[in-house]
């Protein structure tokens, strides 16, 4: 069958298998047992529908148990076939202790947009990470960073899921960081949640013929829903009367896209106060984000100035052309007594 497990890794929150194939195989069971002092602690199987010749596959379990005892664990992986054990092999771990006694790790969240891990390193470290999306068992977006560096000062990583999302689908984001020396280490950490849309309002703009928002997708989840205005006109101390509103749809929004909704009022705002009040509802009916701005608007006053002006210099020009023909005939005139 040439099939192998070429790592396994646990503590006692989750556990990784990788396993690959030299041959083409359907219908196995991978059997994950974690043990303590020789007892049982909890068993876990996960069926695999096909393994693809030498293409590797990760599986991923979350630990249940209770137990919270310092000491010495064991996990024992085991690949079946039609009930016939084809291969197992064991990996210890020590609960407890300080595995990477070079770095520390703070803090640790995962959301529908990635995820952010700080980081303290005890002394300059160099390390791997490996972050991971998780749907149940299976690996759904990998990716590994090789030689990051840290020196004295606590960093922030933050990466964004690659793929879309499901609305109201529970996933599990895991990081885990590898150290090779001066021993090889391991400890990863893994963080549920449900996937939600999610956008923001980064900008507005309003007047008295309509009103825009620029909103900007911070989820993996495609966001669809639509933008609501609502145009209030002030009557007296704090009260308000709804005069207009408007919804208008969103294109599907990601992680980074952004775009500005337009609303035009059924008619142009009279002189006073209004209150603006911008909505960002999301796919569930939700509201996702929301901002209220006052608008303002006055009665434009027509300047008469100029007109006057202009009529009084066509009034007068008639007279101002007589006037400059009287000067020229008297420039024309001393001139000519001048030369004779």
């Amino acid at each position: 069958m040439g099939i192998r497990i070429v790592e396994l890794y646990s503590d006692m929150d989750s556990c990784d298998v990788t396993i690959t194939s030299t041959d083409p195989n359907e219908d196995v069971v991978l059997r994950l047992e974690l043990l303590h002092n020789g007892n049982v602690l909890e068993t876990q199987e996960i069926a695999i529908d096909s393994i693809y010749p030498n293409i590797p596959i990760m599986k991923v379990v979350l630990w249940n148990t209770n137990e919270s005892k310092d000491g010495k664990y064991s996990v024992l992986a085991t690949i079946l076939k039609d009930n016939e054990e084809i291969t197992t092999i064991k990996h210890d771990f020590i609960y407890g202790s300080k595995t990477i006694p070079r770095i520390k790790v703070d803090d640790f969240i995962a959301n529908s947009q990635g995820f952010s891990i700080m980081i303290t390193p005890v002394e300059a470290v160099l390390f791997d990470m490996e972050y991971m999306l998780l749907d149940g068992n299976e690996v759904v977006y990998s990716k590994t960073e090789k030689k990051i560096g840290l020196h004295t000062t606590p960093q922030e990583i933050s990466k964004n899921w690659n793929i879309v999302l499901s609305n109201n689908k529970e996933y599990s984001g895991r990081v885990k960081i590898k150290l090779s020396k001066p021993f090889s280490a391991s400890m990863a950490f893994t963080e549920p949640f449900v996937a939600k849309d999610d956008v923001m309002i980064s900008e507005t703009y309003e007047d008295n013929i309509g009103a825009s928002a620029t909103i900007e997708g911070k989820s993996q989840v495609p966001y669809e829903g639509f933008v609501r205005f609502k145009v209030l006109k002030h009557i007296e101390g704090t009260e308000y009367q709804l005069i207009d509103e408007k919804e208008v749809k969103s294109p599907v929004l990601l992680v980074g896209d952004d775009e500005t909704i337009e609303a035009i009022w059924d008619q142009r705002l009279e002189e006073g106060r209004y209150k603006l009040i911008v909505e960002v509802v999301g796919n569930d009916g939700d509201i996702l984000d929301r901002r209220e701005r006052i608008i303002e608007t006055k009665v434009k006053s027509v300047n008469t100035t100029n007109i006057t002006s202009d009529q009084n210099i066509n009034k007068e020009s008639p007279w101002i052309s007589g006037l400059s023909a009287l000067i020229i005939l008297a420039v024309t005139y001393r001139v000519m007594r001048k030369i004779h």
